[in-house]
């Protein structure tokens, strides 16, 4: 059934994300709580996001699938990892790992989970809103500790290296 394995890659793409957010802690020692907490809040997105896909299992009439294809997830998917790859590699700027988690964060805030994956059951649709709110909260959250260690108008060293 195409719409589980469209979840399967939401959780594995939550997942890839709190992989992205270990990243971070290492490159930002100074603001290590910050991406301990945004790592720890994507592995709860992949918990709920593996709740739906147990609902789906048990309850396939209730659910529908939305306006975000499988090949779609599937892209965003191999995206991060290759992102990942590179960080770890060295092959990308330490300020990409930031601008790459908000534009993930901001795509993913500029979608509503309900057009997603549709139900009418209420339970899910607070999840969905938990989901929703937790995109536009790590986008801010990123926004503010990028403005904190990038001042503008100033490139560190490794960012001029990578141009």
């Amino acid at each position: 059934m195409e719409i589980l394995d469209l979840v399967k890659v939401l959780k594995s793409n939550e997942l890839l994300l709190a992989e992205l957010y270990h990243e971070c802690q290492r490159l930002f020692p100074d603001h290590k709580a910050d991406f301990e907490e945004l790592q720890s809040e994507e592995e709860g997105h992949a918990f709920l996001v593996d709740q739906i896909y147990q609902d789906i299992k048990e309850n396939p009439d209730e659910w529908k699938p939305g306006k975000l294809s499988l090949v779609s997830a599937q892209n965003v998917n191999s995206r991060i990892r290759e992102t990942l790859k590179e960080i770890r590699e060295g092959k990308a700027s330490s300020r990409y790992a930031i601008t790459f988690a908000m534009s993930m964060e901001l795509s993913m805030s500029e979608k509503n989970f309900a057009q997603i994956l549709v139900t009418e059951n209420p339970a899910f649709k607070m999840i969905f809103k938990s989901l929703d709110e937790g995109f536009v909260h790590h986008y801010s959250v990123l926004q503010k500790i990028e403005k904190q260690i990038f001042k503008p108008g100033k490139m560190g060293f490794d960012d001029l290296n990578r141009i």
